[in-house]
């Protein structure tokens, strides 16, 4: 084989060396032109900001603010629930049968349950109870803050993030001397039937040891609904039940059934409770004018209740208004207009 021509072999190797210098800038411009992969920036999502703890009010059991509650107690609050509700109390001997400090675990229906519950207590248990109150509802604005800490010597209780601490500042209070007033349904219901009753009344026996009193608070639903700012006068009544006590080996959970089948007792009984007024009935005046469209003949039989020594029929003394169905109703309407 004949060897190429030098000026062939010049060639080629030029060609080389010029190939060589062409991957090496490609590759310098390559390497210089590099740049990481861009990532998506992914937003951090903020922390749900927790809210701040709500302080304990130890001003409100201090001497100064016991006396103005003891004050704002007699002659405004509980003054203004018999006004509106006429409450009676039903089973007072239950909270002699044992030694305070307690928990009160009542139904919860109406703002009106816990000032009742205080104003069914004797005033030496009632001075040294506490309600627990809801932190994000009572305990937001100041103006509301004092006067539930004045009226009730409520404490805040955080239902949604420190319930493990509410849970404990309870349980230092019953270890104080304190009765507690705490609603095993942790809510008020919305339409006054009891709702599933929460542990955390049952933990805190379990733990504690303190006798558990069952209340049922009844007609408090129609007295001031939720949802309504307004209270209407409604009869209402406070049952306090035998005190249950949480054997050395139960649970939380079974004392908790046990307590809720103590309130549906006393529920069940409450249907046939019967109020009693210590003063007679004032006729409303609806009803003194309609007494008034058949006044001759109310008087009439006034005479004859007086002739016959007294009667106390109540057809007799105060005759049913008759109300002639013919006529239409402007009939109706004239004869029931006073003359």
């Amino acid at each position: 084989m004949t060897a190429a021509p030098p000026h062939h072999r010049r060639d080629r190797s030029a060609r080389a060396v010029e190939a060589i210098r062409w991957l090496g800038e490609d590759t310098a411009r390559m390497v210089r032109s590099w740049r990481p992969p861009e990532r998506p920036d992914i937003e951090e999502q903020p922390k749900a900001e927790r809210r701040p703890r709500v302080a304990e009010p130890t001003w409100g059991r201090s001497p100064l603010a016991t006396a103005a509650r003891r004050a704002v107690q007699d002659r405004a609050l509980f003054p203004l629930l018999t006004a509106l509700g006429r409450p009676e109390v039903a089973g007072t001997h239950h909270l002699l049968e044992v030694r305070p400090p307690y928990i009160l675990a009542p139904n919860h229906a109406s703002h009106a349950d816990a000032p009742l519950v205080l104003q069914a207590l004797p005033a030496s248990i009632r001075a040294q109870t506490v309600v627990p109150a809801a932190a994000d509802y009572f305990f937001d604005r100041r103006l509301l803050r004092v006067a539930v800490t004045l009226a009730m010597n409520a404490v805040p209780f955080d239902r949604k993030n420190e319930i493990a601490d509410s849970v404990r500042r309870c349980e230092r209070f019953l270890r104080h001397g304190h009765s507690v007033v705490l609603f095993p349904e942790g809510t008020r219901s919305l339409d006054g039937r009891l709702r599933g009753f929460k542990a955390g009344v049952s933990h805190l026996a379990v733990q504690t040891g303190a006798p558990v009193i069952p209340v049922f608070v009844q007609g408090t639903h129609g007295l001031m609904p939720r949802g309504r700012a307004l209270p209407r006068p409604r009869q209402v009544a406070v049952h306090f039940g035998a005190a249950l006590v949480a054997a050395p080996q139960e649970s939380a959970r079974q004392f908790n059934a046990r307590l809720e089948e103590a309130v549906l007792a006393l529920a069940a009984g409450a249907r046939d409770f019967a109020h009693r007024d210590r003063s007679p009935r004032v006729a409303s005046w609806r009803e003194q004018w309609r007494r008034g469209a058949g006044s001759g003949l109310e008087s009439e039989r006034d005479a004859q209740a007086r002739l016959l020594g007294g009667v106390d029929d109540p057809d007799v003394l105060h005759p049913r208004e008759v109300v002639h169905a013919g006529g239409g109703w402007i009939e109706r309407w004239r004869q029931t207009t006073p003359r």
